[in-house]
């Protein structure tokens, strides 16, 4: 009897850290557009996750949100969503003191902000409704770049893992996994190391991934008909990413 019981004891700790492992299945909130989280701990909980969202490029786009743009110097992510009515809205790359983006920034084709030549950020671009992410050493700028943002560092390249900081720290990032969906992901109350973080993107699919701000930048806010999500802290931002439907 004893044997048994431990038997069903470990049976259901197998099945549990199966469970955790998996976080959840990705469910769709629209055509185009679909959401998962990822927990490490043995019960899943959202509380202490990775949120992600996987978007189509033929049924959704990516625009850049600027404070400028709503007349402001800086806000939270809840609120570029709520102003520029994006689906779901993600912060964007590194800004100043004086919340001025630094590096890359293009919005339909039209460069908001220069490119930086730091070696160890990377681009995420989209051409032709395909997105791309590329080291700053190959990345060509081209009159045919929709979608711009620069930041860094990369964090999968090819589904391989970089050399990365140590440091733990609250994580956003931009992804593209073998078909060419985007995926945004960024931490909820949970730490992470950039390799830890590169670990979990490849569980969502991820071939390429590229960091955003990271930190107390960390924001995210998502509102459909099935799911609402406010990811927030007490840092504004100078921009933001949203979706938005073509």
């Amino acid at each position: 009897m004893e044997r048994i019981l431990l038997r069903i004891a470990i049976a259901t700790v197998l099945a549990l850290l199966s469970i955790a492992c998996k976080g959840s299945d990705w469910q769709t909130l629209r055509p185009g557009l679909e959401y998962r989280y990822y927990s490490p701990h043995l019960i899943p909980t959202t509380a202490s996750s990775v949120y992600a969202f996987r978007i189509d490029l033929n049924l959704f786009q990516l625009r850049l949100i600027t404070a400028k743009s709503l007349g402001m110097k800086a806000t939270y992510v809840n609120d570029f969503a709520k102003k520029s009515g994006a689906l779901i809205a993600v912060n964007g790359g590194f800004f100043s003191t004086d919340k001025e983006e630094l590096g890359l920034r293009i919005q339909n084709g039209k460069i908001i902000s220069p490119l930086r030549n730091i070696s160890w950020w990377g681009v995420f671009y989209i051409q032709n409704k395909i997105p791309k992410i590329s080291s700053m050493k190959n990345f060509q700028m081209q009159s045919n770049i929709d979608f711009a943002i620069q930041s860094g560092p990369r964090l999968l390249v090819n589904n391989q893992h970089l050399k990365l900081s140590p440091g733990r720290d609250l994580r956003s990032a931009l992804c593209i996994d073998s078909q060419n969906r985007v995926i945004i992901a960024v931490t909820n109350n949970l730490p992470l190391t950039t390799n830890q973080f590169a670990s979990v993107l490849q569980k969502f699919g991820c071939r390429d991934a590229l960091n955003l701000d990271g930190g107390n930048s960390s924001q995210i806010y998502a509102k459909t008909a099935k799911l609402k999500v406010d990811i927030e802290t007490y840092r504004q931002v100078a921009d933001a990413l949203g979706v938005f439907p073509r």
